[in-house]
């Protein structure tokens, strides 16, 4: 099975966690994805430069939650840039 998405992105302007005040708004980039889905068990996240970890864990909680068991590819592309500290 194989499934394909994108969305557009967004920006915030200051950590509105830590100081209660900030905004975001979207932007005209898109970030896609490609999902193929296989009976292997294990998600595997294919994004160059990233750790995968986070879109691992988010794949394996939508399949636990729906009761599949499956395994898999997530690829995704961007043209947001990677954040950095």
């Amino acid at each position: 099975m194989k499934g394909y998405a994108w969305a557009k992105g967004a920006a915030s302007i200051l950590n509105a966690v830590a100081t209660w005040k900030g905004s975001a708004f979207g932007i005209d980039l898109k970030t896609q994805a490609e999902v193929e889905l296989d009976n292997s068990g294990c998600i595997k996240g294919q994004v160059p430069g990233v750790d995968t970890r986070l879109i691992e864990h988010c794949v394996e909680l939508v399949l636990e939650r729906l009761g599949y068991v499956y395994g898999g590819v997530v690829r995704t592309y961007s043209e947001i840039p990677v954040a950095s500290a």
